[in-house]
């Protein structure tokens, strides 16, 4: 997501200058990246994206510090090296994994996983799913503000998400669980092709009972597979402060990926200026 232009257009919206910094040699590009500033501070988050095999990373970092201020960057993979100053230490992100078959995807489920999500949809009975790129989200906004004040995490403000639904409509999706005329769950999908990013999600006590956020995701799921998507990140994986929902993540077959460290990045003092 951090890397793709419809991040850099709603960054765009809430002020911040965004570049696209381009590296070359033998006459075509080989790595890019998507970088966002703000007065005295430069960041860039999952990147670079390279053209081929990943490179040495560690130059190219150094030469982005050469615009004002403090920079920093999370890279996708650990990137090491003189002027590279570890400031936070490595964090996982689940990346569920979308093969070319319905079959494949339901095989890849962990036992358990599988077992409660076939266990739901034969419970199903009055429940109805519902996926829609112009509902109104703001009762889910609502519902997992509350959630996120009760469990004390953080997430992007609501705003973000509907600078995304603006800058890229057909790039949000919202799926409702439905009971009786109620909304007993929801989840928000942001798409940023190749991938998606399972963005908000909430239920409450007859969505959980009936396992409906389990079905969102599935059916989610499912429609990203044959809409061609290859993967969809469900975010950030801590199994010591949250081990419910790293299990609820891992169980879908999704591959833990460990990303680099976020380090403060010392400039070069002479360096070949980004494209």
């Amino acid at each position: 997501m951090q890397q793709h232009p419809t991040y850099g257009a709603v960054l765009r919206r809430f002020g911040r200058q965004v570049r696209v910094a381009e590296w070359w040699q033998g006459g075509g590009p080989v790595a890019r990246a998507l970088v966002v500033s703000r007065p005295g501070l430069t960041l860039l988050s999952r990147g670079p994206l390279w053209a081929g095999p990943p490179g040495e990373a560690g130059l190219l970092l150094r030469d982005i510090a050469s615009w004002r201020g403090l920079a920093f960057a999370t890279p996708e993979r650990a990137a090491t090296g003189p002027g590279l100053i570890p400031v936070m230490a490595p964090r996982s992100e689940a990346i569920w994994h979308l093969p070319g078959d319905r079959a494949g995807l339901r095989a890849a489920l962990d036992p358990k996983w599988r077992n409660a999500l076939t266990k739901a949809e034969r419970d199903s009975a009055g429940l109805t799913i519902r996926a829609s790129a112009r509902a109104d989200a703001s009762w889910l906004y609502a519902a997992e503000g509350q959630q996120r004040r009760d469990r004390g995490y953080r997430t992007l403000p609501p705003a973000f998400a509907e600078s995304w639904r603006a800058a890229a409509p057909k790039d949000f999706r919202l799926y409702e669980a439905w009971v009786a005329g109620e909304r007993v769950a929801g989840i928000m999908i942001l798409m940023h092709r190749p991938w998606a990013s399972y963005h908000i999600a909430w239920s409450g006590a007859e969505g959980r009972r009936r396992n409906a956020g389990r079905l969102l995701l599935w059916r989610a799921a499912c429609d990203l597979q044959d809409e061609g998507f290859g993967a969809l990140c469900l975010g950030h994986v801590d199994a010591a402060a949250t081990p419910g929902l790293a299990t609820f993540k891992a169980g879908t077959g999704a591959e833990r990926r460990r990303l680099g460290p976020t380090v403060l990045i010392l400039p070069r003092l002479i360096r070949p200026r980004p494209r």
